[in-house]
């Protein structure tokens, strides 16, 4: 019994902790050793007949594992909505959210008994046709992605997925239509719609999409996206995430990272920079996350600096 169980945790240690029912009993345990272990809470059910031998280790499992465990108990299912724009690789989503997200091809009649993962079988109309499959998981496509998981989060994680999925390559401009025309009839079609039309690849990180997205609902919104900002002599000397046009003359750059340099070399370039920024007349807003997540104080900034 010693070896099997040592065989056991030696093969979910090679399986981020996890070892099935099957593969425990494969490896030379009763069924009533994995019952007696799961009633005493020295294992957990992660999904039905999926186990955490190592409760401590729960906490610090990734997505991808949690994901692919929801698949396992759900055979037949693909990642949807939320989970499939972070399987894609799209970014923006809040990072507390650990539901995972799945769909069927067909209605699910009957719940199916989950343990610790929290799984939501969406009832969307989905057909295989419309998946994919990506590190060997199937997903839904990135279109359907995007008009699922817009549809069901708030504007600036919305407009934050569409600009990421542009940046990153995963979705063309040409492509938007058909994010549209999957959200059609749908709760939240109208507000999708106006949001496409705000999409833009250039943004580089959520941060940029949703003070962009204060600054347009602010009525400031910025003329220009990764403005280059060059000296006299032609030398690049700024980037600025936005940029807007003053009444008088002259520009105003935002930058939206909120990145602290405490390195010596990035001091000496950040003075240098802002030196030749004033000979040039050129103002700078900074914000930081947190300050994106204040739009009317974002909004009223930019107002500000432009009529100063």
């Amino acid at each position: 019994m010693r070896e099997a169980e040592a065989a056991v945790y030696a093969w979910a240690e090679l399986h981020s902790g996890l070892v099935s029912r099957r593969r425990a009993i494969e490896l030379g345990m009763t069924p009533g050793q994995v019952k007696a272990r799961l009633s005493a809470r020295v294992w957990l059910p992660l999904v039905r007949g999926l186990y955490l031998v190592d409760p401590a280790r729960y906490e610090s499992l990734s997505f991808e594992v949690k994901a692919r465990a929801a698949l396992l108990a759900h055979p037949g299912a693909a990642l949807a909505g939320t989970s499939a724009a972070r399987w894609w690789g799209v970014e923006g989503l809040r990072t507390d959210d650990d539901e995972i997200e799945l769909v069927l091809p067909r209605p699910l009649h009957r719940p199916v008994r989950q343990g610790l993962l929290h799984i939501r079988v969406r009832q969307w109309q989905s057909t295989q046709s419309q998946w994919e499959v990506v590190r060997g998981v199937p997903v839904t496509g990135v279109a359907r992605t995007l008009a699922d998981a817009c549809l069901s989060v708030s504007r600036p994680e919305a407009l934050s997925l569409l600009d990421s999925a542009l940046h990153k390559g995963l979705i063309l401009p040409t492509g938007l239509p058909e994010v549209e025309q999957l959200a059609q009839g749908r709760r939240g079609c109208v507000q999708l719609r106006a949001l496409l039309g705000l999409a833009d690849g250039r943004a580089e990180s959520p941060i940029e999409s949703r003070v962009r997205l204060a600054c347009v609902d602010g009525n400031v919104p910025p003329d220009h996206l990764q403005l280059a900002v060059r000296d006299d002599h032609g030398v690049l000397i700024a980037i600025g995430d936005l940029g807007w046009r003053r009444p008088g003359g002259g520009l105003l750059l935002g930058e939206a990272d909120g990145a602290v340099h405490d390195s010596a070399r990035s001091v000496r370039w950040d003075r240098h920079r802002s030196n030749e920024m004033t000979i040039l007349g050129i103002d700078t807003v900074r914000f930081t996350w947190a300050d994106a997540l204040r739009p009317p104080y974002v909004a009223s900034t930019v107002r500000r600096a432009l009529s100063a």
